[in-house]
């Protein structure tokens, strides 16, 4: 097998709020050669989580809460899979410069990114990025979405296609101002698996799977400095916001449902 020329002349950086999606791409960009410049880290002080929860009370109620508290909790403390990802050191071989920030919005985080000139910045794992940071990489910010774009903007959007009985797909896109409006790079459909399982192993499957479009899509950029995008209309879709949890226990219910059908 050739080696693969490392990617140098393309200054990126890599924002992530350390999630499964941001390890899974920067594992494969590491295949790759693919460069990092640098890494932030977004985490926010304890004050910004009561702030969230807040949100979260006055939206769903505080029964929706306490549900969505003890998904979370359950999660980190009994994960489907090794979560290195969680811990701060696992970035150290992606990159010679790592920054740990409050907000990605931020003033310390604007400041840093226009000093870093970044011709893209790529998203692993992040809220909603507001124009001041838009504005900055010479060709702009990916994003790898766990949706079929332009149907399924939003959250959860996995659990709501399989609540629509609709395909999954996975989306690399550019950000603009609006949520997951921007101009598709690339998108695949995630096939079933001939196996039981459950939401929770989709979204595994998914992030598995973004990895390897933003890999492509940055190697694209790299190679041949431009890439192809296709339009990604608003009419032609929606935007999903978070379940109500007993709404996605039934979604769960109904996936295991339609994986046991397609085995027979």
């Amino acid at each position: 097998m050739s080696a693969v020329p490392p990617t140098k002349d393309l200054k990126i950086v890599f924002l992530t709020n350390k999630s499964v999606f941001g390890a899974e791409i920067l594992r494969n960009f590491k295949q790759k050669n693919i460069t990092v410049a640098c890494i932030l880290i977004e985490q926010p002080e304890s004050g910004y989580f009561l702030q969230k929860l807040k949100g979260i009370v006055n939206r769903y109620g505080y029964l929706a809460a306490i549900e969505i508290v003890a998904e979370w909790l359950w999660r980190r403390l009994f994960p489907r899979e090794p979560e290195p990802w969680r811990d701060n050191d696992f970035y150290a071989p992606f990159t010679d410069e790592i920054l740990v920030v409050n907000d990605f919005n931020g003033h310390e985080s604007e400041k840093k990114l226009r000093s870093l000139q970044p011709d893209i910045i790529v998203l692993g794992g992040s809220g909603v990025i507001r124009s001041n940071i838009i504005r900055i990489p010479s060709i702009g910010i990916l994003n790898a979405h766990p949706g079929s774009l332009p149907k399924y903007r939003g959250v959860e959007v996995i659990a709501w296609a399989i609540w629509n009985e609709d395909p999954i797909g996975v989306t690399v896109h550019f950000l603009d101002a609006g949520v997951d409006t921007g101009p598709i790079c690339a998108r695949e459909l995630l096939p079933l698996p001939q196996e039981n399982c459950d939401l929770e192993d989709l979204r595994i499957r998914a992030s598995k799977l973004a990895g390897k479009l933003m890999q492509r899509v940055v190697l694209e950029l790299s190679e041949r400095g431009t890439i192809e995008t296709t339009k990604n209309p608003l009419e032609k879709g929606r935007q999903y916001y978070r379940m109500k949890r007993s709404q996605y226990r039934e979604a769960d219910k109904k996936l295991k449902q339609i994986v046991r059908t397609t085995i027979q």
